[in-house]
């Protein structure tokens, strides 16, 4: 067998799992932005009436959000931008596809 070849490949597996760990860290990062953006957003829709109603409609629609003790913000943010997780509890969905003009 090459040795060369081997060591290649080793060292391109090296690159590879650095990056995967470092893409992981960025996606956890702006997970972590957005979520804390969309919660700013929420706190703008509770101070005008016309926020706290679309909030009020889209509670009714989807559930109330709440985050699990083991939910990390990843989760959280895809749950919400999917509409729900499952039978066991609503989302909000701030991130639907109809926007709210403040």
């Amino acid at each position: 067998m090459d040795r060369t070849r081997k060591a290649n490949r080793e060292d391109d597996e090296k690159t590879l799992q650095y990056r995967t760990q470092n893409a992981a860290l960025q996606e956890a990062e702006l997970a972590e932005e957005k979520l804390t953006q969309l919660q700013a957003t929420v706190v703008q829709l509770e101070q005008t009436p016309q926020g706290l109603a679309e909030l009020q409609r889209r509670t009714k629609l989807f559930g109330e959000c709440k985050r699990l003790a083991d939910e990390s913000s990843a989760q959280l943010l895809r749950a919400v931008e999917n509409g729900g997780a499952g039978p066991s509890r609503g989302r909000l969905n701030l991130a639907a596809r109809t926007s709210v003009t403040l």
